[in-house]
């Protein structure tokens, strides 16, 4: 599996490879690598709590955690995964108020269940 992981995309690289050149092909790099440690991600993503309020923060949030869920599940930590899936739905949802507490209580949960494996 490559990775990609870019300002406006994160996760692994959906591309096949093309019979040959495109017109008009858009990608002039190739963005693709290995996939990051995934305690490296789970850290980043603690760090980017900071910055998830708003539609737009939670929005960029939520879908870096979707990113890093499929991470862990081809990892095979199908637990992590489906924590950080389900926190990726909850945030998709609709938030009146700040959602950085029930965050931190899902990360939380998240490395409790990974010291346990």
């Amino acid at each position: 599996m490559r990775w990609v992981d870019c300002c406006s995309y994160v996760g692994p690289d959906r591309r096949v490879v093309p019979p040959g050149l495109r017109i008009r092909e858009r990608r002039r790099k190739n963005l693709a690598d290995q996939p990051p440690p995934l305690d490296r991600e789970l850290r980043h993503l603690r760090l980017m709590v900071l910055d998830a309020y708003g539609a737009r923060g939670v929005t960029l949030f939520a879908q870096r955690t979707a990113a890093i869920a499929l991470l862990a599940e081809a990892g095979g930590e199908p637990g992590i995964g489906d924590i950080l899936t389900g926190l990726s739905e909850s945030l998709l949802r609709r938030w009146d108020d700040d959602p950085r507490p029930f965050i931190y209580e899902q990360l939380d949960r998240l490395h409790g269940a990974k010291r346990l494996n």
